[in-house]
């Protein structure tokens, strides 16, 4: 029996239907594909080009700062190359010391501050390990510089609007105080970055600490460890023993703290300074594991008893230059 004609065409436009939806799904299927997308955008080869001239572009400013770069650290190597070599001759002279027929020192020349240069092992550990808690923690592992610590206060420097931090290792200030010192702040600081490495090759890190201890001002016209140590506590020569191999653990947390700014730090014009910062070479020495919490305790009683006994002001007057009329060895 022949199917119905009407049922026939229906059904034939409905396969149509069906056959036409079927192809409309393929053609959305095939253009979701990335690289279908990509083939019909017409500013995609547009973009890719740009893409290519900005990286040749980075590529070419990377090889201009670094050649640079180069120039500069070489020229400032080659610059400074003698008094690297040569540091300790660039160290402050002592002062003209004057001696009886027992060789008993009488008289010291101070008209330019006062200075006695000792050795490393002249010099109270406590001393040692307080300046570099407080100074340069990782003073007696890095090369002599400290990126982080550079990147740091570089970032607080610009978020501030003005140098707060230093960022300087004790080897860093060490080539500031000998040998850039007279330099700008940004090129100071460069030369310091470039020259601290070269010092950290050629010295041994006792020789740095001990040069850097030798060289440092302490305020009130002491230059030096030694020299402090006689300004600030009136310890003398004893037996022998030079007066920074006397300093015990509270006498050098207090004195090293002083370097970071001698005037804001000075013991008698801002006395609660020197207590925060006191504290702070303290807490430093204990986390780094110098000395126990108990020692700490033990040194800021020591602090106290003295504070209380007014001992806090110079053994011999408010002038240190007063050096002339008492027998500093």
């Amino acid at each position: 029996m022949s199917e119905d004609p009407p049922l026939a065409w229906a059904q034939r436009r409905s396969n149509k239907r069906v056959s036409h939806s079927q192809h409309l799904a393929r053609q959305r299927l095939f253009s979701s594909y990335p690289i279908n997308r990509q083939a019909k955008s017409p500013s995609h080869g547009h973009w890719r080009t740009i893409a290519f001239v900005l990286f040749m572009l980075c590529i070419d400013i990377g090889i201009v700062i670094g050649f640079i770069a180069y120039h500069v650290a070489t020229t400032i190597q080659v610059t400074y190359a003698s008094q690297v070599i040569t540091l300790r001759d660039l160290l402050p002279p002592d002062n003209l010391e004057i001696y009886d027929g027992q060789g008993q020192l009488i008289d010291q020349l101070t008209d330019q501050g006062i200075h006695t240069e000792v050795t490393y092992a002249q010099i109270a550990p406590d001393l040692v390990n307080a300046t570099a808690a407080i100074e340069d923690r990782t003073f007696w592992s890095n090369e002599g510089i400290n990126l982080m610590s550079v990147l740091r206060a570089a970032l607080t420097d610009l978020q501030r609007g003005q140098p707060i931090e230093g960022g300087s290792t004790i080897t860093q200030q060490l080539v500031k105080q000998l040998i850039v010192g007279s330099l700008h702040r940004i090129p100071r600081k460069l030369s310091e970055i470039i020259l601290a490495p070269q010092l950290n090759s050629h010295y041994s890190k006792r020789d740095i600490m001990e040069m850097y201890l030798n060289t440092i001002y302490y305020g009130n016209q002491a230059y030096g460890i030694d020299a402090a140590a006689t300004v600030y506590f009136g310890l003398e020569d004893t037996n022998g023993q030079p007066a920074a191999s006397q300093l015990d653990l509270a006498q050098a947390a207090m004195l090293a703290g002083l370097p970071r700014n001698a005037l804001v730090y000075d013991p008698f014009a801002h006395f609660q300074n020197v207590t925060d910062r006191f504290l702070d070479v303290l807490n430093a020495m204990v986390s780094q594991g110098y000395i126990s919490q108990s020692q700490a305790d033990e040194a800021f009683q020591e602090a106290c008893d003295q504070r209380c006994r007014g001992a806090n002001r110079l053994p011999y007057g408010r002038d240190p230059l007063h050096a002339r009329q008492y027998r500093l060895r």
